[in-house]
């Protein structure tokens, strides 16, 4: 009897065909992980950039009125306190304190320069169109 048989050699054509779908299978999944989280990061750094804008859009009206109530000497305590929407959910509320000087010329200091979020999106101040405040 012939006992010179071929031997076979552990790894073969099929077994190098799966690790390379194994592998192709992995990139795949981690690429779209990546794509998600590319997403999610642009969505986010988009709403950022909005929010900011609009702040600093109502930080700007907020130092507007500021510099009226200083040009006014305006030392009512009402009118020291206003609010300015930023969105529809928050404001920014503003509280300055006059106080007399040797020459009764009002100094101002501001005590509360605050974002307030509102749980009523329609409680906002309205703006007029040559700038003032509605209260």
């Amino acid at each position: 009897m012939n006992t010179n048989k071929k031997k076979k050699n552990g790894i073969t054509i099929g077994t190098s065909l799966i690790l390379v779908t194994f592998v192709l299978l992995c990139l795949v999944a981690f690429s779209v992980l990546s794509f998600a989280s590319a997403n999610a990061d642009y969505t986010k750094s988009t709403q950022t950039a909005e929010h900011t804008k609009d702040y600093y859009a109502a930080v700007s009206i907020a130092e507007t009125r500021i510099a009226d109530l200083i040009e006014s000497r305006e030392t009512n305590p009402e009118a020291l306190h206003f609010t300015v929407p930023i969105n529809d959910t928050q404001n920014l509320s503003v509280t300055l304190q006059a106080d007399a000087t040797d020459d009764n010329e009002p100094v101002y200091t501001i005590i509360e320069y605050k974002t307030i979020t509102t749980n009523n999106p329609q409680d906002t101040t309205t703006i007029r169109e040559d700038g003032g405040l509605l209260f």
